[in-house]
């Protein structure tokens, strides 16, 4: 052998051992994200790391019912102020358009008047109550649907099962179903 075919053997080894050196390190760096990967799940999955996945869905989900559902509670509260102004004026209107004149006169239909109005004034505060769960605040008063309400919403969707409705917030129902049926995955991975 003549020592040009030597270096080039030699050099050719050496590349050879190059390539086989950097693909062992791709291969400790797999096997090292493997490992990685295989503690991370056995993290996740045993108590602590599944505790951990339901505080943080819970949380998770009192951001998503807030803003969700705030912008409604808001938007509640502005019509009630709007229909509230609209019916006082009617009744202002009805007493500046009124002269004592007119009233000994037509003292009966004026009670009568004031009356139909006031009588579909309570109405629409019985349809706001019952009907849109409106709670009576007006204003910047504190939402419902503050991250605190929402959190404590998101922790009662997850501890009960049942309908996701309470008597004193609206909830629309395929957003409570969705996030029931999530919560019903992470419940029964937890009590693996």
């Amino acid at each position: 052998m003549d020592i040009g075919t030597a270096f080039i053997s030699s050099v050719e080894k050496m590349e050879k051992n190059k390539a086989l050196l950097e693909e062992s390190r791709f291969q400790k760096g797999l096997k090292g994200f493997e490992h990685g990967a295989k503690r991370f799940v056995t993290f996740l999955f045993s108590h602590v790391g599944l505790t951990c996945l339901v505080v943080a869905y819970t949380i998770l989900g009192g951001f998503i019912f807030m803003a969700l559902e705030s912008p409604y509670e808001i938007y509640q509260r502005e019509l009630t102020v709007t229909n509230q102004k609209v019916f006082l004026d009617q009744i202002l209107n009805m007493v500046d358009n009124t002269t004592m004149i007119d009233l000994q006169y037509n003292k009966q239909a004026w009670t009568v008047e004031v009356d139909h109005l006031l009588r579909r004034f309570q109405k629409e505060v019985y349809k706001f109550t019952n009907e849109r769960n409106w709670d009576g605040r007006t204003g910047e008063e504190e939402l419902q649907w503050s991250f605190a309400g929402a959190l404590l919403y998101s922790v009662t969707v997850i501890t009960t099962i049942g309908k996701c409705w309470s008597s004193q917030v609206h909830v629309t129902t395929s957003r409570c179903a969705d996030y029931s049926a999530i919560k019903v995955i992470v419940v029964l991975i937890v009590d693996i």
